[in-house]
């Protein structure tokens, strides 16, 4: 019994080298197997890399292409509308708007004429269609002029505007509050409503022919309500130019009577125009 086990102990030494040897033999076997799996992907990782850069470098060539067209494109376009704009401006007709005249006897603490001069003014200009000739200019240069642009001779008027190609006369004929009611006492009238009633006369001359030529000759009236809260006898009336000037009922009746004139005007021009060419 004791050779037996003498015997097995001698042979262990060896049991657990071969153990070892064929553990490292299994383990190179494995890894060589991996290492030729590896080497068969390589060429077409390499191959697919390679081909995804070159479609990489085809899309940046392409976006950059397009990028370039597009901003070539751009210039273009931005030099066509300036060149657009800059004919726009030259073909404008040029128009002259002369200084409202007011023939009323209406009394506010500012001045009509200049409140409507300036609207009907400003109304066109915001249209962008009318090349309008500077205010305190045309001022200087109309102030002398003693002919009636609503009379019947106007030959007067082409030597007046050489450089122009209209001309608009307006004249505030009526602006007027008038109470519903029919009262002697003012008590009685503060307890009535009123109407703004208001009329302007338009006279519009061509100017590019050799003689004046009449292409609006109208005159646009207004009717508005006032409550009687509103009226001149109850009411402390905002002055024009005060930021709450609008939105009294004599403003917004002002802003209507303008607006319908000022597209009046500006119609007939165009129409005018337009039947010339």
């Amino acid at each position: 019994m004791v050779r037996f086990f003498a015997t097995l102990f001698a042979l262990i030494p060896n049991i657990i080298n071969n153990f070892d040897f064929e553990l490292r033999q299994s383990c190179r076997d494995s890894i060589d197997r991996k290492l030729g799996s590896i080497n068969s992907i390589q060429p077409n990782l390499r191959s697919s890399n390679r081909g995804a850069f070159t479609r990489s470098k085809s899309k940046l060539f392409m976006i950059f292409g397009i990028s370039v067209l597009t901003l070539a494109g751009c210039q273009k376009t931005g030099q066509e509308t300036s060149a657009l704009q800059e004919q726009q401006v030259r073909t404008k007709p040029r128009v002259a708007v002369v200084e409202v005249r007011d023939t009323t006897q209406a009394h506010y603490t500012w001045n009509l004429s200049e409140e409507f001069s300036t609207a009907i003014s400003s109304a066109l200009e915001r249209e962008h269609l009318l090349r309008l000739e500077d205010a305190a200019q045309l001022h200087m240069r109309t102030k002398k002029i003693k002919e009636d642009p609503f009379g019947k001779d106007t030959s007067w008027i082409k030597a007046a505007f050489p450089e122009e190609h209209f001309v608009v006369f307006l004249e505030l004929a009526e602006h007027e509050e008038r109470f519903r009611k029919t009262a002697k006492e003012e008590e009685e009238l503060r307890e009535s409503a009123a109407d703004l009633c208001m009329r302007m006369h338009i006279r519009v001359f061509d100017l590019r022919s050799r003689e004046p030529k009449v292409v609006l000759q109208d005159i646009v009236e207004q009717r508005h309500f006032v409550p009687r809260q509103f009226t001149q006898i109850n009411f402390h009336q905002v002055p024009w130019g005060d930021a709450n000037y609008h939105f009294s009922p004599l403003g917004i009746a002002h802003v209507q009577f303008v607006q319908e004139i000022s597209t009046r005007i500006q119609d007939y021009i165009l129409l005018a125009l337009h039947r010339a060419t």
